[in-house]
């Protein structure tokens, strides 16, 4: 990661040597902001609460025909932390890249974002409401420290490679372990989208993460329906873990939406014992409700989430939740 950064450092040094032989005239910076906020009360239990969920502070700004750099702050619910910090929030840097585009082709470098299940989040859509399964499920990551290509054989498919920490966003590098990801997104018969992915890293076992979505996404109606597989999770033989999600929106009347989604996650019974490994964290889980478009940049939902153990020791979850979100560009 050492040698990443130097590059990162000799590659702007090279930009602004460039520079300082021709001054451009840049655009103004464009600011965003995106804010998650909630009112939900437990079925299952005597609790609710207000919450901002999330909030994402951001500065683009495009440097000439070919480069531009973002930065963008992640800050987070307290929730998302260990216990004994419950009364804080934190912030973390969520991208702080530059890109270089030609034609086809743009590369990425720093903390980017990555592609992993960047279509499973278009097509659901609803990430102020609950993200997206591979996401909340840790099978990966949606920003890491690295770099990335992609190139796109126009009308017909989208490659994309990718060599990171493997950490994510909020860690540092802890090891010499790195992440190679590669995948492809078939897009020759739009609005239907296929996309192809697996990764890879190796300490003294090699874990891997392959998925497959398929999607729909035209003017009314959203469907997509994926499935996930790691295998020697966290470099432990046969510790393999799977996990499916199926989701469809509908614009039901002008602003409003309805849609539903279905997650089901298990994982392998590990030589002769009696329960899967990862039974505590498996389960299926059920979204479902309304959404009103108020404004391009303002949208409310209605509605019900749950969550079903595997481990029947384990108390049953489920929730009313009111969502807003609000994005300023």
């Amino acid at each position: 990661m050492v040698k990443l950064l130097l590059f990162i450092i000799l590659l702007g040094s090279e930009c602004l040597a460039q520079d300082s032989v021709k001054t451009l005239k840049l655009e103004h910076p464009k600011p965003d902001a995106t804010i998650f906020f909630n009112y939900h009360t437990a079925l299952h239990a005597n609790h609710d609460e207000f919450e901002i969920q999330r909030a994402y502070l951001g500065l683009s700004q495009k440097l000439d025909d070919h480069w531009s750099a973002t930065i963008r702050l992640d800050i987070g619910s307290s929730n998302d932390l260990p216990d004994i910090t419950l009364q804080r929030r934190y912030a973390y840097v969520r991208k702080a890249a530059i890109a270089y585009t030609y034609h086809n082709f743009e590369a990425n470098i720093g903390i980017i974002d990555l592609l992993t299940f960047k279509n499973s989040d278009q097509i659901w859509g609803k990430r102020y409401l609950r993200k997206s399964m591979q996401d909340l499920h840790k099978f990966g990551a949606s920003a890491d420290l690295g770099v990335m290509a992609k190139y796109e054989i126009k009308n017909y498919f989208l490659f994309d490679i990718a060599y990171v920490n493997g950490e994510g966003y909020n860690h540092i590098q802890k090891d010499n372990t790195f992440k190679f990801c590669t995948g492809v997104t078939f897009i020759r018969f739009k609005p239907i989208i296929i996309r192809l992915y697996n990764d890879l890293m190796h300490k003294n076992l090699s874990q891997t993460t392959s998925s497959i979505l398929l999607g729909y996404d035209y003017k009314r109606i959203q469907i997509g329906s994926e499935i996930v597989m790691r295998r020697n999770d966290e470099y432990q033989q046969k510790y393999h873990k799977y996990g499916t999600s199926h989701y469809i929106t509908i614009n039901a009347y002008k602003k409003f939406n309805v849609f539903g989604r279905y997650d089901y996650l298990w994982s392998e019974v590990i030589d002769n014992t009696e329960s899967a490994w990862n039974q505590n964290w498996d389960g299926f889980s059920f979204v479902g409700g309304i959404e009103y478009l108020a404004h391009t940049y303002i949208r409310f939902s209605l509605n019900y989430q749950d969550w079903h153990p595997a481990n029947k020791l384990i108390d049953n979850e489920s929730f009313i939740y009111f969502n807003i979100e609000v994005k300023l560009k």
